[in-house]
């Protein structure tokens, strides 16, 4: 696999989700470490659960704000297969937030174990869950050959109309 450097190309959609991540990062941090913003919205059943909440939304919050400082500065990326590996990680690491959020909420024994929501929250974490699970789907795709792909479709498209002009 060859190597080859993109520049990010920031767009509406790349920005909603990106604030979206940020968001969500800020909120779960908050959450887990004041006590009186989390009264009536999350309830811990113990502190390690208060931790691994502001731990993940540490974690959230800090790829996004990579990725606004990335966007903004219009920053290059070099497409390699380590950096796949890296997205792939990050990826499984979304994923496992997201699924976490989601059996907490949908299976009422394990939120009663371990982290319960109430009032907003409820909605926002099924939203955020399916949120992580989707975009850590999504880092699971292969860049280079998205390109390569691409690259193909605008061939055989090239390939189509030429045939039909001639």
């Amino acid at each position: 696999m060859q190597e080859r450097e993109v520049t990010v190309q920031p767009s509406a959609v790349g920005w909603i989700l990106v604030l979206y991540q940020l968001v969500l990062g800020f909120v779960t941090m908050a959450l887990a470490v004041d006590e009186g913003f989390a009264e009536g919205k999350v309830a811990f059943q113990a502190e390690p659960w208060r931790v691994a909440f502001g731990v993940a939304g540490l974690y959230l919050f800090y790829r996004a704000a990579r990725g606004v400082l990335r966007m903004v500065n219009r920053a290059t990326v070099e497409i390699t297969p380590e950096q796949h590996r890296n997205s792939r990680r990050h990826g499984i690491v979304h994923q496992l937030i997201g699924a976490g959020f989601l059996l907490v909420i949908w299976v009422g024994e394990l939120g009663e174990r371990s982290i319960e929501f109430e009032s907003w929250a409820r909605p926002f974490y099924i939203a955020a869950g399916i949120f992580l699970v989707w975009m850590g789907t999504l880092h699971w795709i292969n860049p280079q050959a998205a390109v390569r792909y691409q690259q193909a479709m605008k061939t055989l498209e090239r390939l189509r109309k030429e045939q039909s002009d001639s």
